[in-house]
């Protein structure tokens, strides 16, 4: 049965499939910590990280492809390296880490 898209002057638009554009913006891809490396990735929902000694705090934040944020933790010491994100559906998202000098962001994929 066809699914209803939308309208094109004023007539229903309807289609056998369903293709869906997501837009991300203002999302830095680049690496300003000197030492980050996130692994493994894809990962089954338990995800380590090693980041700049440097950083003695910072906030983590994930957030899916539609742009909802599906997890954040914030004064995280440097210790703590390890994310356990298995409540997480299978799928790719967009994890950021800001410290108060210097930000991270990446594309992490859990896979069940």
């Amino acid at each position: 049965m066809p699914l209803l898209i939308g309208y094109i002057n004023n007539i229903p638009y309807k289609s056998n499939t369903l293709e869906r554009t997501v837009s991300v913006v203002n999302i830095d891809f680049s690496n300003p910590f000197e030492k980050f490396s996130i692994y493994p990735n894809p990962s089954s929902g338990n995800i380590n990280f090693n980041l700049d000694k440097s950083i003695k705090k910072y906030n983590i934040y994930i957030y899916n492809l539609s742009g909802k944020k599906v997890f954040s933790s914030k004064g995280i010491n440097i210790g703590d390296n390890n994310l356990i994100l298995s409540n997480l559906n299978n799928g790719t998202y967009i994890i950021g880490i800001t410290s108060k000098t210097k930000k991270y962001s990446d594309i992490i994929t859990i896979k069940k």
